[in-house]
C-alpha cells in the first residue's frame, strides 16, 4: 500500500526495514528532505517503509536518536544529521538485507 498524500508519507509493503525522517516544516532542510523522500519512494526499494514526519505534530516526545532537524533514522538508527547526499542514501537502502549496513554495523 502506498500513501504519498500528506507529510507523513509512507510506503508499505512487505517492510523490514524502516526509514523515518524526522523534520519541522519551518526547517530550512524541509523541502530537501521531502524531495529525498520522494527520490527513495520513486526507487520503490522493496522491503523499506519510508516515513517523512512532521515534528510539529508529533505526539510526547521524538526518539532520543532525533536530536537536529532533520533527522534520519534507519531500523531504529540514526544514519545522518540533515540531509544525506541522495546517491550515498540509495545506496546504503538498496543494499541486501545481508548487508552489514542494514543489519545495523555501519562498519566503524
Amino acid at each position: 500500500m502506498e500513501d504519498r498524500g500528506g507529510p507523513d508519507r509512507a510506503i508499505t509493503s512487505g517492510t523490514t526495514h524502516v526509514l523515518a525522517i524526522y523534520a519541522l516544516p519551518s526547517c530550512p532542510g524541509w523541502n530537501r528532505a521531502a524531495a529525498i523522500v520522494e527520490m527513495v519512494l520513486d526507487a520503490a526499494i522493496a522491503g523499506l517503509d519510508v516515513r517523512l514526519i512532521d515534528l510539529s505534530r508529533v505526539e510526547g516526545p521524538p526518539p532520543l536518536a532525533v536530536i537536529a532537524s532533520p533527522t534520519w533514522i534507519l531500523n531504529g538508527r540514526r544514519i545522518a544529521l540533515g540531509n544525506p547526499d541522495p546517491d550515498w542514501l540509495l545506496a546504503i537502502l538498496s543494499e541486501t538485507p545481508e548487508g552489514a549496513f542494514v543489519n545495523g554495523n555501519s562498519g566503524a
